[in-house]
């Protein structure tokens, strides 16, 4: 991915593909038995790697949402912060990640 422009919709459409993954982990666990694995397996490989890097909270907004599968009003509940605010921090948690991802060492 290096030297490569990721805009953060590209982001987001991953972020999508990881949060459906995780939603239904048990059909891709199931295919892996067959020796059929999807892409968005590296997919979570690269992201997971990037996010290892990020402040706490961000680290711990990516795993609520798009693994665990919180919604963006369920977690501004469960931490008690606005929507608005989850909002914000969503899309740094996208920014983070989107420059993140042009590092070629996430490849």
């Amino acid at each position: 991915m290096a030297d490569k422009k990721i805009t953060s919709e590209a982001v987001r459409n991953d972020l999508k593909d990881i949060r459906y993954y995780y939603a239904r982990k048990e059909v891709f666990e199931y295919a892996l038995k067959f020796n059929i694995e999807n892409k968005v397996l590296r997919k979570i490989n690269i992201y997971n790697k990037a996010i290892r890097e990020a402040d706490p909270m961000l680290f711990d907004f990516y795993v609520s949402v798009y693994v665990k599968g919180y919604t963006l009003a369920s977690y501004s509940e469960i931490c008690n912060y606005s929507y608005e605010y989850v909002r914000r921090v969503n899309g740094k948690v996208i920014d983070f990640l989107r420059n993140k991802l042009q590092e070629a060492k996430y490849e």
